[in-house]
């Protein structure tokens, strides 16, 4: 918008010369000259400050989503590969030259945990009641 003004009221319009000729003279003094209509270096100033200032609310803003994009570990989200970047690491981790592709059925985390699992939730769901649970049998 403030562009369009700079633009639209910067040269001198002849039709508008023609109006002030007549007797017409509607625009405000302070940001219109009245001899030609053009804008004054007041307004000049007031809206090349308002389009630097949007401009420079313009380039943050795309930086910031720059720096947020770069930041969020999605690559090119899966233009020109994986989405994540653990997808990519976790298929070169089963694809081996060494394997041959052979998947092994091997877990990374020792699974002794689920051993009484049950019972252990069940106590902590009766040491967390209020009332006393009646007796088990």
């Amino acid at each position: 918008l403030y562009l369009a003004l700079l633009l639209s009221f910067s040269s001198l319009n002849p039709e508008y010369v023609g109006m002030i000729e007549a007797g017409f003279n509607g625009r405000d003094s302070t940001f219109f000259r009245p001899s030609d209509g053009t804008l004054t270096d007041y307004a000049r100033g007031v809206l090349f400050t308002n389009a630097a200032w949007t401009a420079w609310c313009a380039l943050i803003l795309f930086i910031s989503w720059i720096g947020l994009w770069i930041s969020s570990g999605q690559g090119c989200a899966r233009l020109c590969g994986p989405r994540h970047r653990w997808e990519e690491e976790d298929h070169v981790k089963t694809m081996s030259i060494y394997s041959d592709g052979a998947i092994e059925d091997v877990d990374a985390l020792p699974w002794t945990w689920r051993t009484c699992t049950r019972l252990r939730i069940q106590e902590a769901f009766d040491f967390c009641l209020t009332v006393k649970p009646p007796a088990r049998w």
